[in-house]
């Protein structure tokens, strides 16, 4: 089969990778423009386009998806189907070009979490499996109809990290599958019933409300790393915490700083104490909760500010 792949991050490459050693044929790639960076205005090329470059494989970046040059030369590619991972939302024009369409690889098992942060919102909310949905683009986001879907489990210590490193290859998989197997697919359309929503993440959702159980605010903290980052503040500092434990108590405060020994500290919470194991304070190196007690007088604080 003649492909386009349309994708920028590093979680698309995978996809790439096992399309350009299939059976199939990788026609060229569409990807983000370049971005420049840093002190002296690097240019800096999506992991997508560095891949392509050092494998020769012919590189589209339109400034505009709209535009009747970018959809002449989707034209003139001729391609039975387009690949759409971690891209840009594209226009009906252009999604509906090739003879197979335009199949996209979302990061859950629609319909739940459509969006643009399925991974994030599926640990915050505590769930224990997710997946891969392969499925038609159509005019509204994340809504086509399904193609294929593969799940995986989400593990008590799996945070966004892990699992995007583990839905990345899950996606590559699932799009061999669907495009080797796309003559005996059934489509299946979405239960709007069941849609539930994966909004962007925003930085200031990370910090933690500790009047929320140990339960929600451990997943808060696995569904926040390791970006943005959840967080609670010290003083003005800003102090990430990257991984905790929780032992169940009653008769808690919530907000509650209390320092354990010279190692540990605990903030309680609605049914008990969250421990915090790993921490990153701003403009250090992660590090052990140990070790950032080690210069930092953590019993100044009685209790967080806004609880």
């Amino acid at each position: 089969m003649n492909i386009v792949f349309m994708g920028t991050p590093d979680f698309a490459v995978p996809t790439l990778d096992k399309l350009y050693n299939s059976k199939h044929k990788i026609l060229a790639v569409v990807t983000a423009t370049d971005k420049s960076s840093g002190r002296g205005q690097k240019i800096k090329y999506s992991a997508i386009k560095k891949y392509a470059l050092k494998n020769n494989i012919p590189i589209l970046q339109p400034s505009s998806l709209s535009s009747e040059q970018f959809k002449n030369e989707l034209i003139n590619l001729k391609a039975d189907v387009y690949i759409v991972v971690a891209f840009r939302i594209l226009p009906k024009k252009v999604f509906s070009i090739p003879k197979y369409g335009s199949i996209n690889a979302h990061a859950s098992i629609l319909p739940k979490y459509r969006g643009p942060a399925p991974i994030h919102w599926a640990i915050y909310n505590g769930e224990i499996e997710t997946g891969v949905t392969t499925f038609k683009i159509d005019k509204k986001v994340d809504t086509g109809t399904i193609l294929l879907q593969n799940k995986i489990p989400i593990l008590p210590k799996d945070n966004v990290g892990t699992m995007y490193e583990k839905l990345k290859y899950l996606a590559a998989d699932s799009i061999i599958e669907t495009i080797d197997n796309i003559d005996n697919l059934k489509p299946i359309i979405q239960d709007e019933k069941l849609v539930s929503k994966a909004p962007k993440i925003k930085t200031e959702m990370g910090k933690i409300n500790f009047h929320k159980t140990g339960k929600q605010i451990i997943n808060q903290i696995r569904a926040f790393t390791p970006s943005p980052g959840a967080f609670i503040f010290l003083g003005v500092a800003r102090l990430k915490i990257i991984d905790a434990e929780f032992v169940k108590e009653s008769n808690t405060i919530p907000g509650i700083i209390k320092k354990i020994d010279k190692k540990q500290f605990g903030i309680e919470c609605e049914n008990g104490k969250i421990l915090p194991t790993t921490v990153q304070s701003a403009g250090k190196r992660k590090m052990a909760v140990g070790d950032f007690m080690n210069g930092f007088d953590i019993s100044k604080f009685k209790r967080l500010k806004d609880e």
